[in-house]
């Protein structure tokens, strides 16, 4: 397995691994390339040819990868053994050094996560009046069957280590007396052995590292690589289970830096889908709404570390609004645009301390809210479009989706039994926003000019679905208005 995985990786990664043998002036030979995954005996040569035809601290940090993959080749280590020369390169000052250590250590990630559902997926029991021990923590069923099914509870790759019955924790394969059972000891064997092959990875500690790097370095291709592996480790994590688990302080720490005004667009893209991510984890979506609604107290800044933290929420807002504001600018800015909506329409959907955030929370002396913000950036799209000439397909396509959250959105706050009367009267109460309101509700429920560059999905999405969310949206307003439409 080895082998295999190695080979992925080097032919994943072929560009990046010359680029970080090459920075350092120890391009390896093409034969010793060649021969690495074949001959064990060639790659130690090779090491020991490096070590002595170099003496810096770099080229040692190299010799170090070098002879991870070897023995990782040779079937005398673990894959994972390749993360921490990896780390160590991505603390090197050469941000070219650094960017190609990310993709690299990207990828491995991405092949171990692969190994891990793989293993975990081969084989799981259902058990019940028993326990599923997953770790250190034990779940207490009530009957008394076991049949084989995918491992489901929890996480798709969680391996059940053994079968307990509620009376005897020892071993539930006990049988009228009999100390051993021989099934119940070649299930457990079979358990231990796919154990082993499960990678073992401190993944807190390697996204505290990612972390560092992404305070560290201002490149934006290298912070975009280490935000990009910070989104893997919460990807393989459950939402209700494991996220928490993840540093606080570091989590939020890391997005108000990445939502920062010169962080750049696509730094601002990852780190809107990594908030996503930690939205979605009940515990760290209470400690932001928290933290927020402390923030709009300024009694709570009173505080040393406590102001602290609540400033880092107050950047994080100010850094979300600032990705609903339209840039008038290209496809990468409708994306950061779009992926703002779908964080908000989240937030908006996860309860009233979220839906607080939305309405209540205001910026500048003006008392502009998130949904103002959205109206504002709904009108400047549409008379974009108005006004363009020739729009490029991709554009029109992103633009397109980008109406359609926002619409949905809008529909599910006005149709919302909760929040619905806040929402149309703040929608309809001044006379900027009323005017913003009605302009969104008349224009979009008209049928649009047809677009011949546009495919047949964005065409239907254009025509149907956001004619009849803007006529919904309108009969919503006009009917709070007493103007019935009917």
């Amino acid at each position: 397995m080895g082998n295999s995985v190695i080979s992925k990786l080097l032919v994943g990664c072929q560009r990046d691994f010359h680029i970080l043998f090459g920075c350092l002036n120890m391009s390896l030979p093409s034969e010793i390339t060649r021969e690495l995954l074949s001959d064990s005996s060639s790659s130690g040569a090779a090491l020991h040819h490096l070590k002595d035809r170099f003496h810096t601290p770099e080229a040692a940090k190299m010799s170090n990868l070098y002879l991870a993959l070897t023995k990782i080749a040779d079937g005398t280590d673990v894959l994972e053994t390749l993360i921490e020369p990896l780390l160590d390169l991505c603390g090197m000052e050469n941000v070219v050094i650094v960017y190609s250590s990310l993709c690299v250590l990207h990828m491995l990630l991405k092949l171990l996560l692969e190994l891990e559902k793989n293993v975990g997926r081969r084989i799981g029991y259902k058990l019940l009046n028993g326990i599923y021990c997953i770790g250190s923590h034990f779940f207490f069923l009530s009957f008394i069957v076991v049949v084989p099914v995918l491992c489901t509870l929890l996480r798709d790759n969680v391996i059940i280590e053994g079968l307990h019955d509620g009376n005897d924790l020892v071993d539930s394969g006990v049988k009228d007396g009999n100390l051993f059972n021989e099934e119940l000891v070649r299930r457990k064997e079979s358990w231990s052995h796919q154990n082993s092959l499960q990678p073992h990875v401190n993944w807190i500690y390697l996204f505290e590292i990612m972390h560092q790097i992404a305070m560290r370095i201002t490149e934006e291709r290298e912070r975009v690589e280490a935000v990009s592996i910070m989104k893997l480790l919460f990807l393989r994590s459950n939402a209700y289970f494991e996220r928490d688990q993840f540093s606080q302080k570091i989590v939020f720490k890391t997005i108000s830096e990445l939502l920062k005004k010169n962080a750049g667009l696509s730094v601002k893209k990852h780190g809107l889908r990594l908030l996503y991510l930690v939205l979605n984890c009940p515990k760290l979506l209470a400690a932001f709404c928290c933290g927020c609604k402390e923030g709009d107290d300024s009694s709570s800044m009173d505080g040393n570390e406590f102001a602290s933290d609540i400033q880092i929420f107050k950047i994080i807002l100010q850094g979300l609004s600032d990705c609903v504001v339209s840039h008038r600018g290209g496809l990468l800015e409708l994306k950061v645009s779009r992926n703002a909506i779908l964080v908000l329409a989240f937030l908006s959907s996860s309860g009233q301390p979220g839906f607080e955030i939305l309405v209540s929370h205001r910026f500048s002396s003006r008392g502009v809210n998130y949904l103002m913000l959205i109206l504002q950036l709904l009108v400047s799209e549409m008379d974009l479009e108005v006004g363009a000439y020739e729009q490029q397909p991709e554009i029109f396509r992103e633009r397109t989706f980008l109406i359609r959250e926002i619409l949905i959105l809008l529909n599910r706050l006005v149709s919302n039994p909760s929040y619905s009367a806040t929402v149309l009267r703040d929608l309809t109460t001044t006379r900027d926003m009323a005017g913003l309101t009605i302009d969104v509700a008349s224009r979009l429920s008209r049928k649009a000019k047809k677009n011949g560059q546009q495919d047949s999905m964005v065409k239907h999405i254009r025509e149907t679905e956001i004619v009849d969310l803007a006529l919904l949206f309108k009969k919503r307003v006009f009917t709070y208005l007493g103007d019935d439409l009917s």
